[in-house]
């Protein structure tokens, strides 16, 4: 039997990041990752922004000449545009984070081009 509770809940305010991260139409999606958890090499049709809520991973893309990866850690924003090939492995203590269907400008630090951490290098 389906329930509907009117005024059952005081809902939350929206996180001022999640807000920014809405699309016009559609949705942010949170995924969570166990540690080791690997999203094998793929690409998606369109432009995404992943933010790092909570733990590690690490972010590998397709670039010439080669393979580029880094450590992606809390606060970290990756900027994805559509096409890329690209994958990831949680590391110890897995990772939680947002993506959005969309590159977005968020306040913050501003990365050199390519990469935003030391070691960040051709494999």
């Amino acid at each position: 039997m389906v329930e509907i509770l009117t005024r059952h809940l005081t809902p939350p305010v929206l996180p001022d990041l999640i807000r920014a991260l809405m699309p016009e139409q559609g949705a942010v999606e949170v995924q969570r990752d166990q540690p080791g958890k690997e999203h094998a090499w793929h690409a998606h049709p369109v432009d995404e922004t992943l933010v790092i809520l909570e733990g590690s991973l690490r972010f590998y893309w397709a670039a010439e000449p080669g393979t580029t990866e880094t450590v992606c850690r809390q606060g970290d924003v990756i900027r994805l545009p559509a096409g890329t090939r690209h994958g990831s492995v949680a590391l110890e203590g897995g990772a939680v984070y947002l993506i959005a269907p969309q590159i977005v400008a968020l306040a913050g630090k501003t990365a050199a081009a390519g990469h935003d951490r030391e070691g960040g290098g051709t494999a």
